[in-house]
């Protein structure tokens, strides 16, 4: 029982699906037919109201010419009157046909005419219905009766004629009508209908004439030979080019060393013979297949251009190809005018740069002093003055870029920043510490620093990181913000202002006496080289230990960069003092005792 039920609800189910989709078609049907015919609709009502207009006021002129009749008197004020009243209305009926025909103009527009065809030729089209008949029927119709008298062996041009009835006009030919033109069409084309029925017999006319000469036996002998002359032709030209062009490829295959020669770059080898002739041969092999590919497109070209039937299809090869080919030399002559703004622009700038580049170089060689900058600043200034100046003209410069109001070109913009933005960001950490170095002054190049654990001379300095080298001639290689986080120890200012000082540190027992370490630490001071001899060096005693007491030597030098020789030679000299005094250079044993 359940099962029945289900089925019965499924039948009903699909009986109401069927119905609502046969409901939908026509009501869609319908729709596309009101469409189609609003025009006529609203032209139909225009049409009416007008002619009702004009026979109202046809009916008042004649009463107004009655009344200026009976005047007697022409030069009275009621003669004058009634006139005016008539140059009142003829106006008003002017401006009314004005704006008849702005609104045929409108619907001309929005609606969609039915053409009478032969072969190629566009004859008229048709806007408007005709009693039970269809724009689209009357152009069928038309059509099949005027290719009949085309195909007609009894054709007379001298059998066609207008005849003229109340509403509309007839072209005929003989006793059958051809087509009828109705005051609808005639308002349409803004024409009379006497004068539409001539311009399309004339058309009419024209066409089969035309035609039939076109499709003659003469004619069609004449196109079938040039056919036959244009495909010789392409297979001539086809042969020519494959043989040719194999023939140069296995002449170039055989070249003599010194034909084709090595691009080089004074001693720099650019271009090797071997890799032009790979190229030039590849190139060859392209330039075969194009060539050969538009001798085809030419000839296809004309063979369909030769029959009336097919040379559609011809202006549509042709505009496949001129047309991208007008659409970019119009977008290059329309965008000339921009590329000169962008070069304006460009050049503008450039010189910009060029000056400040000049000024900067001049600071930077001491020749142009400014007061209270460094001439150390002048490169780094320089740079950050230009990649101002460069963001500038771009951004003066993208307005002007073709596409740069797309919004693809929007997207890729954005989306390149959001690029640069994530993995740029230690790059510009970097950048702004190198910009904050450069003015703080630490260092310059060639001076000896120390940067946390590591010691060295400078050796390069960029705007991303700086270059140190070791005693030992390790380069090392620090990012700027490691600097800037890091203290900084510059012994080469140190040394050229108030002099460096190398200290040397020994311990002694308490044995020795202290005046007797100092004397001899103060004499090897003096004799080691390279340091300052009108500065007296100093001995510290930094620690009192349970066995023995420490010393330092403190000694002062005007050449840091030779601060590591001058240490190892402070050293031997204080070897060979204290071996000299007789004194030894020892550390007393400790000795932990543990119960």
């Amino acid at each position: 029982m359940p099962d029945k039920i289900y089925a019965m609800k499924q039948r009903s189910f699909i009986r109401y699906s069927i119905a609502i989709l046969l409901l939908l078609c026509t009501a869609g049907a319908c729709r596309l037919y009101a469409q189609q015919d609003s025009s006529y609709v609203l032209l139909q009502e225009l049409l009416k109201r007008n002619e009702e207009q004009r026979l109202r006021d046809s009916f008042r002129i004649a009463f107004l010419m009655l009344e200026v009749e009976k005047v007697k008197h022409p030069r009275s004020g009621d003669h004058k009157e009634l006139l005016d009243r008539l140059q009142a209305i003829r106006t008003e009926d002017s401006l009314k046909l004005v704006q008849e025909q702005h609104e045929v103009d409108r619907l001309r527009k929005i609606a969609k005419g039915h053409p009478v065809r032969l072969f190629n030729d566009t004859l008229l089209e048709i806007y408007a219905p005709l009693g039970s008949f269809t724009a689209e029927l009357r152009a069928k119709d038309a059509h099949e009766k005027i290719l009949a008298l085309f195909q007609s062996n009894t054709y007379h041009p001298d059998s066609f004629s207008i005849q003229p009835f109340t509403d509309y006009f007839n072209i005929m030919y003989g006793q059958t009508t051809i087509l009828t033109v109705s005051s609808y069409d005639a308002l349409w084309m803004n024409q009379t209908k006497q004068q539409l029925a001539r311009t399309y017999l004339e058309n009419i006319k024209f066409s089969i004439d035309r035609n039939r000469v076109e499709h003659s036996w003469e004619k069609v002998a004449l196109r079938w030979t040039q056919v036959l002359i244009i495909v010789v032709v392409a297979a001539l030209l086809l042969r020519l080019l494959s043989r040719g062009g194999l023939k140069l490829i296995r002449v170039l295959g055989r070249h003599k060393p010194g034909v084709i020669r090595d691009v080089r770059i004074r001693n720099y080898e650019l271009f090797s013979a071997a890799f032009l002739l790979k190229v030039l041969i590849r190139v060859l092999y392209i330039l075969r297949i194009i060539f050969m590919g538009v001798v085809v497109y030419f000839a296809v070209s004309f063979i369909l251009n030769v029959f009336p039937q097919t040379q559609p299809y011809t202006r549509k090869l042709w505009d496949w190809v001129l047309d991208p080919v007008k659409d970019v030399g119009l977008s290059i002559v329309h965008y000339i005018p921009n590329l000169f703004k962008i070069a304006a622009i460009i050049i503008f700038f450039r010189y910009i740069i060029y000056a400040f580049r000049y000024f900067s170089l001049e600071v930077e060689k001491g020749d142009l002093k400014l007061r209270h900058f460094h001439p150390e600043w002048a490169r780094t200034t320089y740079q950050i003055i230009r990649i101002v100046l460069i963001a500038f003209c771009i951004v003066f410069v993208f307005p002007y870029l073709p596409g740069s109001d797309t919004i693809a070109f929007k997207g890729i913009s954005v989306f390149a920043g959001v690029l640069i933005s994530f993995g740029s960001s230690t790059a510009i950490s970097n950048t702004i510490a190198g910009f904050v170095i450069t003015y703080m002054r630490p260092f310059k190049v060639g001076d000896w620093i120390k940067v946390g654990n590591d010691t060295g001379r400078v050796k390069e300095k960029t705007v991303l990181v700086t270059r140190i080298e070791t005693i030992n001639n390790e380069e090392i290689t620090i990012p700027n913000s490691s600097i800037l986080s890091k203290h900084t120890i510059n012994y080469s200012s140190t040394g050229s202002e108030g002099g460096l000082v190398i200290t040397a540190t020994v311990t002694m027992a308490y044995a020795v006496e202290w005046r007797k370490v100092h004397e001899v630490l103060r004499e090897a001071a003096c004799r080691t080289e390279y340091t300052n001899k009108e500065k007296e060096p100093y001995v510290f005693q930094n620690t009192l230990d349970s066995y023995y007491v420490t010393y330092q030597i403190n000694v002062y030098t005007q050449e840091p960069d030779k601060m590591y020789f001058i240490h190892t030679a402070l050293l031997q000299h204080i070897q060979d003092g204290f071996k000299a005094a007789g004194i030894d250079l020892h550390l007393p044993a400790q000795i932990t005792i543990k119960e």
